[in-house]
């Protein structure tokens, strides 16, 4: 869990501007368990909640929800989110560069959380619908 936690804290330096209130940090602990179990779908649900509780955790859930795409294979949708989350911020071309860079680098960690948890870092054929 410490090593999944790390890929998340790796979001925090691009979100904590404006961020007055937490939010339900719990619900983006419980969506990364669910991923690496190949629930993503259930994840994303569980994203959808933490977005809801405002706060960091809606930022935090927001890059989240982009790395989940990305793991399900949903390139088309996780590009949308990201750019629709860059202009609404109003992210500088390195501000977008460093967010793509650290959603690349979550993808990874829970890639491998999931090959130390199951033997597997992609869920070919597990992934929920």
């Amino acid at each position: 869990m410490i090593k999944r936690c790390k890929s998340v804290l790796l979001l925090v330096p691009f979100v904590l501007t404006g961020c007055g209130t937490l939010g339900d940090t719990g619900a983006i602990r419980d969506a990364n368990a669910l991923a690496i179990d190949c629930r993503q779908e259930e994840a994303l649900a569980v994203l959808d909640r933490a977005e809801a509780s405002g706060g960091l955790s809606a930022y935090l859930a927001e890059l989240e929800k982009v790395v989940f795409l990305l793991d399900l294979g949903r390139e088309a949708d996780a590009e949308d989110l990201l750019a629709q989350r860059n202009a609404r911020v109003g992210a500088t071309a390195d501000d977008a560069a460093e967010a793509r860079s650290a959603v690349e680098e979550s993808l990874a960690e829970l890639r491998k959380a999931r090959k130390e948890k199951t033997g597997q870092a992609t869920c070919t054929d597990t992934v929920s619908a």
